[in-house]
């Protein structure tokens, strides 16, 4: 939600490129990083634990989507 919020603002011209850069993709993107996600869903497929591994990878992409939506368009 914070990451969408930060990007709206950094496209309406609030923000500087240098305050995006550094709160969107320093501070922000050290929690949203991709590689834990991969490596989380990884594990469970090779624990063969599908179903999870299934709920997992189609809960975490669809609750990240709806809240940078949610983030982006909090101040409309």
């Amino acid at each position: 939600i914070i990451l969408g919020l930060v990007n709206y603002l950094y496209l309406q011209k609030s923000i500087s490129l240098s305050m995006w850069l550094f709160i969107g993709v320093g501070i922000l993107g050290g929690f949203t990083t991709f590689s834990t996600f991969g490596y989380e869903a990884i594990q469970l497929l090779i624990t063969k634990k599908y179903k999870t591994a299934l709920t997992y990878i189609i809960f975490s992409t669809i609750i990240s989507i709806c809240g940078a939506y949610l983030g982006f368009h909090i101040l409309k």
